[in-house]
């Protein structure tokens, strides 16, 4: 005679399960691309050696490969998971890989902090991405950390209107549903909560601020 089997639904996860997830995911598809991408740079870096990239062409690939690299180590501190997020993040490393980052983009970040633990520097790259979205027209953006406050400001910009993704962000009603292109939004928010902290946006004519405290 078969036995019965009895499966109960798991219990839905929170927010917070949901972002430790994403979290995860983002940690596995950067682990996955960087060692493709570290033998891509270590084999071009062999070539330079031997008078590689002295071509206009040539020159183009290392520096997208340079960028490629600055963008996952972005990317892997922004969305992945940390083993100790109490974990000091050199400043210089951060304002190095941002600089190739946004090479050659319109927007212009300035990264200020000179050591910061990993969970605020996630949250000041989440933050980061966010004032992206908002500033088409570029500009610089002077982004800092205090201690108690992470702010980040950009003056004589022309900031777009996306209220409902501002809204998200400091979690007030009217919030948009994110999308795979403003899922920063919502991890931004997810980390500040997680860090006991709140996310205050300030949209002006030709300013934009963002801080968290």
């Amino acid at each position: 005679m078969a036995h019965e089997q009895s499966i109960e639904a798991a219990p839905r996860p929170n927010a917070t399960d949901e972002a430790a997830l994403a979290e995860k995911l983002g940690s596995r598809i950067c682990h996955d691309l960087a060692n493709p991408l570290m033998a891509i740079s270590n084999g071009i870096e062999l070539l330079e050696l031997a008078g590689f990239g002295t071509r206009p062409e040539e020159d183009m690939l290392v520096q997208t490969v340079k960028e490629a690299r600055a963008r996952l180590d972005i990317l892997r501190l922004a969305f992945g998971a940390g083993m100790d997020d109490s974990a000091q993040v050199a400043g210089r490393t951060v304002s190095q890989a941002l600089l190739l980052m946004y090479r050659d983009r319109r927007l212009t970040p300035v990264w200020y902090p000179v050591s910061v633990p990993r969970a605020r520097a996630k949250l000041a790259l989440l933050l980061m991405m966010c004032a992206d979205n908002g500033l088409p027209r570029g500009g610089t953006l002077d982004i800092r950390d205090t201690g108690g406050r992470i702010t980040l400001s950009a003056a004589q910009a022309t900031p777009r209107d996306i209220a409902p993704l501002w809204a998200l962000l400091c979690g007030k009603p009217g919030a948009a549903v994110p999308t795979a292109r403003d899922l920063h939004f919502a991890l931004a928010a997810e980390t500040a909560r997680a860090l006991g902290m709140a996310i205050k946006v300030d949209v002006g004519n030709q300013n934009l601020s963002i801080s968290a405290a």
